[in-house]
């Protein structure tokens, strides 16, 4: 074969590729990733964390291209089942990860990570999730069905599969293949026979999880004031006569809500009313902190600022130690604190107990206790953290003044 030859059969190669790796869609990546976990014997859902970053063409590419673990090559091996590995030709091997990079431009592959991480409570949710998952991973794991015997149920169509299928509620009566799966139900590959799985846990109910977390992130946001805005700011609808307060109850609900809108500071005049302890000085410094986007990445000055301003940090807000993220203000003593405590004590409560069954313990329950308990605490210390810190800055910013002699001329008065 000539060069020439060499090079339009290349071509094709890297054409074919290409266009046969660009046709995948979502649904394509997400049953890839079901395979694996189901493989695994976990859930076919996973934390929203895992959901996205494992259904992302350009990093399933980056995982095939280099499948130096055993995780990455069992993958990889599910993916060559369905279609969806990585040739070994050079010119074919170029056009699948082109293929893929254009599909990811197009279908905004990598664009949804920061979309799932652009906003306070989504990160608080998505770390909630890592450490409950850490702490107890059988609440995204499914489990093998078993009759009153123990005898794991088989998924066949022998009628007396069948019955005991539908008596232990895999499937709905009178109905066969996956629509007659009842809800969180699947079947697992074992040997030459397949059998029924079940979740451990409701999803519902384990992103109730969720619950506590986000009331810290929320309050700390100042985003539970449906009458107006937080202490020192203005209602995100403020009304003429009272800037603090709305105009509007439910619009205001529903921009906090909805939006993740808050009002801004309050002019200083009306501002001191509220928080005397904050001096002008401090009001004008964090304004221009606040509105700052040069980055700077010398902490030794008590400010962090990312590129555009996309988060900052300061030792030194009127709110003592604060993050601010996208704009949002994120307290450490009233917010992040409380975060922390919420998602250890819910971590502390699903954590498996000597003899617990992962199906039928109550975790979740725990979970939601320890939760609730955590944030508690968090917000309790938080706010005396904050209350002693306003007291101490009031008592600094109180003007210095040479008491009176009652033997001078003045004691007379």
């Amino acid at each position: 074969m000539s060069q020439l030859d060499q090079a339009l059969s290349a071509l094709r190669d890297f054409r074919d590729a290409a266009s046969y790796s660009y046709g995948f869609g979502r649904e394509d990546w997400r049953r890839l990733n079901e395979r694996d976990l189901l493989s695994q014997g976990r859930d076919r859902d996973g934390t929203r964390f895992n959901q996205v970053m494992n259904t992302s063409p350009v990093l399933e590419t980056v995982r095939q291209l280099r499948p130096n673990s055993e995780k990455r090559q069992r993958r990889g091996v599910l993916a060559e089942e369905i279609g969806m590995g990585m040739p070994t030709g050079r010119a074919s091997k170029a056009g699948t990860v082109t293929g893929r990079l254009a599909a990811d431009l197009t279908q905004d592959g990598l664009r949804s990570i920061w979309w799932l991480v652009n906003a306070p409570q989504a990160v608080v949710n998505i770390a909630n999730e890592a450490i409950l998952n850490k702490s107890n991973p059988s609440l995204w794991d499914a489990s093998f069905m078993r009759d009153s015997k123990g005898n794991m149920l088989e998924a066949s169509n022998r009628p007396e599969d069948i019955d005991r299928a539908v008596e232990y509620g895999a499937i709905r009566p009178s109905m066969l293949g996956d629509s007659a799966r009842m809800p969180g139900v699947s079947t697992r590959q074992v040997g030459d026979k397949s059998y029924y799985i079940r979740r451990n846990k409701r999803p519902g109910f384990v992103s109730a999880l969720d619950i506590m977390p986000g009331v810290a992130i929320n309050a700390g946001m100042g985003l539970l004031t449906p009458f107006g805005g937080m202490q020192g700011y203005e209602a995100a609808l403020p009304s003429d006569a009272d800037p603090s307060r709305t105009s509007n109850v439910i619009g205001e609900i529903g921009a906090k809500y909805i939006l993740g809108r808050t009002g801004n500071l309050l002019p200083y005049d009306e501002f001191v009313k509220v928080r005397p302890d904050v001096s002008r000085e401090e009001y004008n410094r964090y304004k221009a902190f606040k509105w700052d986007k040069s980055l700077d990445l010398d902490p030794r000055d008590g400010d962090v600022t990312l590129p555009t301003g996309v988060a900052k940090f300061t030792t030194e807000g009127i709110h003592g130690p604060e993050l601010q993220f996208l704009g949002r203000s994120i307290p450490l003593a009233t917010s992040l604190l409380p975060v922390a405590t919420s998602i250890a004590g819910g971590a502390m409560g699903v954590r498996p107990r000597k003899g617990d069954n992962p199906v039928s313990s109550p975790h979740v329950r725990r979970g939601f206790i320890g939760s609730a308990i955590g944030l508690g605490v968090g917000m309790a210390a938080g706010n005396l953290i904050e209350a002693e810190r306003r007291r101490r800055n009031m008592r600094e910013n109180v003007a210095k003044t040479e008491p009176l002699d009652p033997e001078s001329a003045y004691g007379a008065y």
